[in-house]
């Protein structure tokens, strides 16, 4: 089972270990972009944390359906899972969207990658909320 350790304010990300002499904590770093680079860490300021949670970015593969179709109301939308349930119920006046977004890469090179991601949009009546 692996190991993890963070800086024990509990800023950064928690790195990989993958060995350990008395004082010191040998790491993997966590981005992508220096995925493999190894370290030490002194143990006096790292403490041993759980494995961090793991999210899958599932938002491409999701959809929004408006309608009543598990509201209260009709003036609904909500987020269709990929199993068919619905989340998010947004009601009068409030409606969910899936938008298409272009990020930056996380290296900081020109070149990006495609995202989607859900925005919560509020109608307006005279350009009053």
């Amino acid at each position: 089972m692996a190991r993890y350790v963070q800086h024990k304010s509990g800023q950064g990300e928690a790195m990989a270990v993958y060995n350990e002499s008395e004082f010191a904590w040998c790491v993997r770093m966590p981005a992508p972009c220096i995925q493999g680079v190894s370290f030490s860490v002194p143990k006096s300021e790292y403490i041993e944390v759980p494995a961090p949670e793991v999210w899958e970015d599932v938002t491409e593969i999701c959809g929004v359906v408006n309608g009543s179709d598990g509201c209260a109301s009709d003036g609904c939308t909500s987020i269709v899972l990929p199993d068919g349930r619905t989340i998010g119920h947004t009601h009068t006046n409030y409606r969910l969207r899936k938008v298409q977004l272009e990020t930056p890469h996380k290296c900081g090179m020109e070149i990006s990658s495609t995202k989607w991601a859900f925005i919560i949009e509020r109608r307006t009546e005279g350009g009053q909320p």
